[in-house]
Order: C-alpha cells, then structure tokens, then sequence
C-alpha cells in the first residue's frame, strides 16, 4: 500500500513539476520583444525605437500620428497586463477575472459609469485629436495581438485582452483623476464626526490650514450614521488619502546655467508595474521626454524643446457629495427646488467569476449617481436618503488630453499657459519654465462656484443649494509669472490667501513640505540639476520638527519613567529630525507619534481615530499645545494630564517595538521597518505568489519630507510600509536637451523581464538616469524598426 501511495505521490509531483515547467516555459516565451523588425499597419513611414540598458524608449518617426501609434506600441508591448488591469477596474469587470473579490470595484465603478462618460467623452474632441486618440489605440491593439503567448498572470486568470479603443484612454484619464479626488471622501469623513462629537471638538480637528472660527453644525442637519458608516464600508480603498506632489521651478536668474531649472515629483499610490514609464518621443518638429503614463498619448511630466512643466494636485474641492429625497409620492423620483425629478434608471449585468452574474440597479440624477445604492446592492426598497457624487469628472465636455497634446507643443511659458483653458479634470497646479529663464505657474482644472456652501458636508438638492452655478473662469484662476524672487514651488500647499474672490477648497493640505521646500530654496546659491535633485531627496521631517518640541519637555516634566525610555528622550532630543533609513530615531518618532496619537483621540473618536490623525500632521502638536482637554480620557473617571499621556505613549511604542525588534533600540534602523512596498496588481494579495511579484525596498523619509515616503502604520510597534512615495522624479535645465528622470519600479510589467524592477534600486538610492535624445543611438541597447506595410 505505501508503495502505491508513493508511486501516486511521485506521479502527482512529476504532474505538478510539468506544469509549472510549462508555465514557466510559456512565461518565458511571452516576454515583450524589443528588436528586430515589425510590420505595422496604419503606419506612414518607418518608426525607430531604440531602448537603453533600462529599456526606455527613444521614439524617432515621421510624423506625429505615427509616434503617438508607436507610443501606444511600446505602452501595449511592455505593460499589457498593467492595461488591460486598468481597463477592466474603469469599466468594472474585474469580478470576471477574479470573481467575488473584485466586486466591490465592479460595483463601484459600474455605478459612477466612467465606461459611458468615456465613451460619450469622445465627441468633445476634435477630427485632429480624435484621429490622434485612434492612432494611439490601434498601436495598443496592434501590440496585444501580437502577444501570442500570454504574459503569466493572464496565463493564471485565463483572458486575453480585447482591442484597445479610443474610450479605453479617455477611461484611463479618468481614473487617473478619480485617484486624486478626495475632497468627497473628506466630507464623509467630516459628517461622521459631526455625528459623534459637538462642535467645538469637531473645530479642533480641522486642517491646520482652515480657519480659526467656531465651526457650527447641527447633528439634525446630516445624512445618517448609518447611511455614511455604510457607504465607507463599501467604497474601494481610499488611494488619495494622504496623496501629495512637489514641484517648483527657478528662473534664469537663480540658476547656473541660466536658463529655467524645473523638478517635479508626483506621490500616487504605489504599485508594480507603476504608474509612470520614462520615454523620450521625437517627429518633425517636435522633441518630448519624461514620464508618460501608459493609456494615455501624452508625455504628463516632462519637456519639450524649449520649455519643461511639472504637476501637482492642488486639493481643488471638484466634488460633492448630493442628499438625495426620494419624492413621497412617486419613489422614481427625487425633490429638487420647485419639484420633483425622474431617477435615470439602468440595469448593470456584473459577471463574476465562479458564480452567477449579479444583476446591479443604477440610479442617476442630474448631479450625478446614487454612489449609496451600492450600500444595498440587491434591495428593492429604497431607503429615505440617498447620497448622490456630483463630480468634474463625470463631465463628457473634458478635453483634458488636448490640453495635454497642447503643453507638448507650447514654446514658451506664456503658450503653455494659454494651453491650460482646455485643462478640465483632476485640476491641477502647473509649474513650468522656459529656455530664456521665464517661468510659471497656474492652477487648472475646473474649480466648481457653489451656491451658498462650502462644500465641506454633504449638502441637500431639494433646496437647490446643491446645484453648481458654473465654474471659476479660466482666466480667473490663480496664476503668478516671472516673480523678481526667482521662484515658484508648489507642495500640495495653500495657493490663494484669503483675499482670493472663488473657494478652491474649504481645507487645504498642510504647510510642513512647503516650508522646507521655501527654506532650502531661498537659499542665496545658483542652483543646478544636482542641487534640484538633492532638494527631491531631503529627508527632514516637518512632521518631527513640529511635534517633538512640544512633547519632548511633556516627556521630561513627568514622572519618573523606566529605563531606557529617559535615553530615547535624550536621543531623540540630540536628533536633527532627519528621516534617514539608517537610524533608530525616525522609528522611535513614528512609534511614539502612533502611540499618542491614538491615546489622544481614540477614546473620541474610536475607529476614526486613524483617519483623522494619520493625514493631519500638525494636529497632535497643536492639540497638546493649545487644548489639552484632548488628553482626559473619557472613558475613566480621572483627569489625565498630557505629561503623563505622552510619557504612557512613548513607554507604549518602546514596549511595542521591543517585542517585535528586541530591546536594544540602538540596534533599530527605520529602513527596515519602513519599506517602500510595490503590490502587483492585480496578484499582489496572493500568499506565495504576492510576494514573489511585488517589490519591497527599504527607503528614509515620511510622509512630510521633501522625499515623501507616506506609510501606513500597524500599530505602534510597526512595521511601517510605505503605501505613496515618488513615483517619478525628474529635473529639467532647459539650458540643454537633457532631462535627469527616475522611476520607481521598471519599464516592463512583465515579471520575468529584467527590467521589470531594476529601477527600483536605482530610485531607492536617489539616483536617476538621463533621457538625452542625441545619445540614443550611441547607448541603445536594443533597437526596434516598425515598418508600414508594402504598398
């Protein structure tokens, strides 16, 4: 009998081993080709493509429309996966891949209809941008059929991606937008709270940016409890939250060279393959470099000839959440000023993987989709409030990507400006400079005029409050050129004083990042590209510059503390708040801000208490400060004073970084406990497989140093994985031709390219490489001819 079953076991594992040595074989077999010749329909004239030892891209074609089709080539060729992922999350079909796990984003994006908004979007755009659009598809399209032999994971779920379409980039613009819209999920976030706290507390955790005045809100007055608990829980994860950019641009004045020096470093969530892929594209008259986003045919970061820009979010509130009435007399309808109005109905058929379909009921109104349907997705009845999105970017009239295609062509500061009326969604701040020294920057976008609110809650539609009046004019957005300091930077920071006549927004980011970035760029120095590249890498922390002199003498003036905690008081008292990953202060700091963090607002707040401390920097600092009330805990029946919350804190992280690390802190470094984790998408969740195909390196910083490196903490004790970093880093002299860029994982998505992470330590260490066009034949590595077809 055993031998039996061992003969059973041998075959079984000679099965398995075949399998797996088929799959692998496969695998190796699908990897992207990148020389050699390929006929290419649609084509006018032969395209070049040369790749470096990173395998970046130089495009070299005749005209325009071909480099945009071989753009959407090399995007097709190295990162098919990554869109046919992205693509199927926009038109929510991703439960057919991975079945019931994937629902909540099918009935999520299903809901919001970005897959009909994309589709109706195509007729705001030109003949000329269309046929730029369709260019760029077919060249997608071209490069998925000649993907013979899948890439593995769509090997492992079983689907071969469907040609690529114009609507499918207009998709991906708008979830580029939707990644950075959060004022929505902030204003759930606030009407939670209202629930649970009266309204001086509420006050007290504002943005340290908002105004001084009482906040006054009436419990009476807010969608209910249940409703927006219900909402959150079955909203996808909240990528935008804690989201953020630098960017800032010198004038010929301030720099060696004398022309314009421009950085820009955007912070999305991050994930391999990445969000960015670096390429430089060439045709007659027209020279762009810098990080492209794959869906899209545009350079989004980057430069021209003459002149470079760089982007970041400006916090712009682009969204509402809408309090929708069902009419009491007619359940298809809702109240709005002076009636009653139709619900738009639709049946989404949701196929799911392993299961039956589900059949999903989409209800719209005329400001946008009932988004609380999804709460009770199934139901017949309907409850007594609905929750409506009002959003820019469920707008068909966008042409965001011809403002795009005009940015690329502008020569000089003021045409790139011009170009921004077109800008429509996510909106954004626009930094730029030129080769004869001038510089600029904008916010653009559509910035919504409200009527009689501030868009910080949800607000009724039956009094027509909730209906927009328009949108801030063009011409009226805030703008400032060639300042005599020399100097423009934005780091998510306030943009407009007071005095500015429209709201952008009723809460902006915090001030810490733009403070350093101030305090290092007025310093009396020519500035070249090393001395741009070393400001994206410094690693002080505001957050620790701010909090530490206010609870580091609490900590001292307590009573008496067990050792070693009196050591790390004085270390951390000698610390010069620098992130760096090679030191045990920045992850004491992080512990201890964690521990008083939750021992400050948790008895308030349970839950939420993570919610509000982890993205509000200041917060802690100014509470312990200037309302110590928030130290009694309301769940005893003793005063507690902060002296002895923030010691009970720090004894707390200690013991809870002891149990994990040991007790020797001396011994502990902040890189191992914070690294920078890239998930793969869509496998990344996966045991075994997960962590074989994502990428984790540790990195310094903290979500408020200039290099931003935002985490998520587990507990006081950590660890501390970084989820929003730096994808992309690029500085541009205009003096030269030359950019000095980086990405953060690879260039192909495939994982057994070579260059599917070999960035990643390149980007982990600071360094870049360059996008130089007239080196490009010289350092190819690989070379690439797409020819028309024989006539």
């Amino acid at each position: 009998m055993r031998r039996i079953v061992a003969r059973i076991a041998l075959a079984f594992a000679a099965l398995v081993l075949v399998a797996v040595g088929a799959i692998v074989g496969l695998s190796w077999a699908s990897l992207p080709e990148h020389e050699g010749e390929i006929v290419l329909s649609g084509l006018d004239g032969p395209v070049v493509i040369l790749r470096d030892a990173h395998a970046i891209p130089t495009i070299r074609a005749t005209s325009e429309r071909d480099l945009w089709r071989a753009l959407g080539f090399v995007h097709g060729t190295d990162r098919l996966v990554q869109l046919e992922i992205t693509r199927r999350i926009g038109r929510g079909r991703l439960a057919e891949l991975v079945g019931e796990a994937g629902l909540g984003f099918d009935r999520f994006f299903r809901t919001l209809g970005l897959a009909q908004v994309a589709e109706t979007g195509l007729a705001a755009y030109s003949p000329e941008e269309r046929a730029k659009l369709d260019a760029y598809a077919e060249g997608v399209s071209a490069a998925f059929a000649r993907a013979r032999v899948l890439p593995p994971e769509l090997l492992v779920l079983g689907v071969r991606p469907e040609p690529w379409r114009a609507a499918d980039t207009l998709l991906v613009h708008r979830l580029m937008a939707l990644e950075v819209a959060g004022s929505w999920r902030r204003e759930l976030l606030r009407a939670r709270l209202a629930h649970i706290l009266p309204p001086e507390r509420l006050a007290d955790l504002l943005s340290e940016e908002d105004s001084d005045g009482p906040v006054s809100i009436a419990r009476a007055d807010l969608p209910p409890a249940a409703l927006l608990e219900g909402l959150v829980e079955v909203l996808p994860d909240p990528q935008s939250i804690g989201l953020g950019s630098n960017a800032f641009v010198l004038a010929g004045s301030r720099t060696a060279s004398g022309a314009a020096l421009l950085a820009s470093d955007p912070h999305l969530p991050l994930r391999v393959p990445g969000v960015w892929y670096l390429a430089v594209l060439e045709a007659p008259g027209l020279l762009l470099a810098g990080g492209t986003i794959p869906g899209l045919p545009a350079v989004v970061i980057g430069r021209n000839e003459q002149l470079a820009w760089g982007l970041t979010t400006t916090g712009a509130d682009s969204e509402d959440l809408v309090r929708i009435r069902p009419d009491p007399a007619d359940p298809g309808r809702y109240l709005v000023a002076g009636g009653s109005e139709p619900f738009v109905e639709r049946i989404e058929t949701i196929a799911v993987r392993g299961r039956e379909a589900e059949r999903l009921l989409v209800r719209e109104t005329r400001f946008g989709p009932i988004v609380s349907d999804i709460v009770r997705a199934g139901e017949v009845a309907p409850p007594d409030e609905l929750l409506a999105l009002q959003w820019i970017g469920l707008r068909t009239d966008d042409r965001t990507l011809a403002a795009a295609e005009a940015m690329g062509r502008a020569r000089d500061v003021d045409e790139l400006l011009d170009a921004l009326s077109l800008f429509a969604s996510p909106v954004q701040n626009v930094v730029v400079g030129d080769r004869s020294g001038r510089i600029g920057l904008a916010v653009a976008g559509r910035v919504p005029i409200r009527r009689d609110h501030d868009g910080s809650l949800p607000i009724e539609a039956r009094d027509g409050r909730a209906d927009w009046l328009g949108f801030v004019p063009a011409e009226a957005l805030p703008r400032s050129v060639d300042p005599p300091a020399g100097v423009l930077f934005n780091a998510n920071n306030r943009v407009v004083g007071p005095d500015y006549p429209y709201l952008i927004t009723s809460e902006w980011d915090g001030p810490l990042r733009a403070r350093r970035l101030a305090q290092l760029l007025a310093e009396p120095r020519a500035f070249d590209q090393e001395g741009a590249a070393a400001i994206q890498l410094d690693l002080l922390s505001g957050a620790a510059r701010t909090l530490l002199p206010v609870v580091l003498p609490l900590a001292q003036s307590s009573a008496p503390v067990p050792t070693p905690l009196p050591e790390i008081v004085a270390a951390l008292e000698a610390w010069d708040g620098t992130m760096r990953l090679d030191r045990p202060e920045p992850l004491l700091f992080a512990a201890w801000r964690e521990a008083l963090g939750h021992r400050l607002l948790a008895d308030e707040l349970g839950p939420l208490a993570a919610e509000v401390s982890g993205p509000r920097h200041g917060l802690l600092a100014r509470l312990l400060r200037d309302r110590p009330v928030w130290c009694d805990d309301v769940r005893t029946a003793a005063r507690e004073r902060c002296e002895d919350i923030v010691a009970e804190a720090l004894g707390e992280a200690y013991a809870a970084l002891a149990g994990r690390l040991g007790g020797d802190w001396r011994g502990w470094r902040w890189g191992f406990e914070h690294p920078a984790v890239m998930p793969h998408r869509p496998l990344g969740e996966l045991p075994i497989l997960g962590p074989l195909l994502s990428i984790a390196i540790p990195i310094g910083g903290d979500a408020t140093t200039l290099a931003v490196a935002g985490y998520r903490a587990v507990g006081p004790g950590g660890p501390f994985p970084v989820h929003h970093a730096a994808g992309l880093r690029l500085v541009a002299d205009l003096a030269g031709r030359t950019s000095e860029a980086i990405a953060a994982t690879g260039q192909v998505g495939h994982p057994f390219s070579p260059h599917y992470r070999d960035l990643a330590r390149l980007w982990a260490e600071g360094r870049t490489v360059r996008l130089d066009p007239d080196r490009a034949e010289r350092e190819a590595a690989r070379r690439q001819d797409l020819l028309p077809p024989p006539r």
